[in-house]
């Protein structure tokens, strides 16, 4: 029974109790005071048939408007595939078909900053996600929950392919001196550097009871897609903050590598809101003005405490929606963030759309009967490709604890 039924049935029954007082013959004061209340709950429920039915007309009229936007945005051939690929996926997982192994496509996309695009040659590239690349994007929603690198306005690149990318980088920019007459001009010589992405291989694989994959109260899909996501999310984050770049990618975070100090805390375990200030100074007002801080939990944790002499924080409280900011920026914490501890660097600041990441090939995902097949489970192997370099090394700066 929906509501409106509830409603209209409550008021009918008010409305028959009041009319049961109205056709008495004879009526004592407290029949009266009894159709008075009856009356009024008489009048509140019409009040609420009424509002119900203007609430159901509002949710009718934006479903269409929904409805008038989806085919617009996605046209019904796409939503038609959209259905077949769900259908391919759940085949694949509960053994519904004999394929082994699953390509979910990275979205092709060149320089395109904070956004997934897919690249499907026609008319209506942008915006359309298939199946396959929504499990994509769902590592993305993982890798941005426990990542603060990523979580910023980093430069991504998703390609097709994992060849090696040479970015052409001027390093050194050409200068100018003041020129004296009859004096011969000073040479000057931009010099050019290569930053290389590569695609790094990130995988697992996990185990499943074949009684779980065909149990069809369980949604084993969404259980495996959920699993791979998060495992490649925590690998991909750890990489962004600390990565060597020797056989993996070059994290924002790995020692006092890439960034340059930009500050160094007095202490060795804490540091001021004066500190971070000169943080943020110390980077070219064009960065600072697209600037945005990453700190480690502890790090974090200091700043969110920080109050002024009459007790308030001076920190804006974080959000679901939005992060917390120290001067108008926004501060993004990352567990894999280096400690507040002495010699290391727990705070960064600048421009991160110069922190450039690339995701390579897509997911695969792979299933195999056979490593343990006299336990009737099937084995799941899963990989991504990723890679990040910080382009401009004065972009980005970190405070480096004493």
């Amino acid at each position: 029974m929906n509501k409106l039924q509830e409603l209209l049935d409550a008021r009918n029954q008010a409305l028959t109790e009041c009319r049961s007082y109205v056709d008495k013959k004879e009526t004592s004061p407290e029949d009266e005071t009894n159709y008075q209340r009856a009356f009024a709950d008489f009048e509140r429920l019409d009040r609420r048939v009424a509002d119900e039915k203007a609430f159901m007309k509002a949710e009718a009229d934006a479903a269409e408007s929904r409805a008038k936007i989806e085919d617009i945005i996605r046209p019904k051939e796409v939503r038609k595939q959209e259905d077949h690929y769900q259908a391919e996926i759940r085949e694949f997982v509960t053994h519904g078909s004999d394929r082994r192994g699953l390509w979910i496509p990275v979205p092709e996309s060149r320089v395109n900053t904070g956004a997934i695009v897919s690249d499907d040659g026609g008319a209506n590239a942008y915006g359309q996600y298939t199946v396959p690349e929504q499990w994509y994007n769902t590592v993305q929603m993982h890798v941005n929950a426990q990542s603060g690198v990523l979580a910023c306005n980093c430069t991504v690149i998703n390609t097709t392919t994992g060849n090696e990318i040479n970015i052409p980088y001027l390093g050194t920019d050409a200068s100018a001196v003041a020129g004296v007459e009859a004096v011969a001009a000073t040479e000057t010589k931009p010099v050019f550097t290569q930053p290389v992405l590569n695609a790094y291989r990130v995988d697992g694989f996990f185990t499943v009871s074949k009684e779980f994959l065909q149990d069809t109260a369980i949604n084993s899909e969404a259980f495996l897609r959920e699993a791979a996501a998060r495992a490649i999310a925590t690998k991909v984050a750890a990489y962004a903050a600390s990565g060597t770049g020797s056989g993996q990618p070059a994290g924002l975070n790995y020692t006092t590598e890439p960034t340059t100090a930009g500050k160094t805390a007095a202490a060795q375990t804490t540091f001021t809101s004066d500190e971070i200030m000169d943080l943020y100074l110390s980077v070219l007002d064009g960065y600072r003005q697209r600037g945005e801080f990453v700190a480690g939990d502890t790090a974090y944790g200091i700043m969110l405490k920080w109050k002024d002499d009459e007790g308030r924080y001076l920190i804006t409280n974080p959000t679901a929606t939005e992060n917390a900011t120290f001067m108008g920026k926004p501060i993004h914490s990352d567990a894999g963030y280096q400690a507040t501890t002495t010699g290391l660097c727990p705070v960064t600041f600048g421009d991160m759309s110069q922190f450039w990441v690339r995701w390579a090939r897509g997911l695969e995902f792979t299933r195999d009967d056979s490593a343990q097949f006299t336990l009737f489970a099937s084995t799941f192997r899963f990989a991504a490709w990723f890679d990040c370099v910080l382009l401009e090394t004065t972009a980005v700066k970190h405070l480096l604890m004493a």
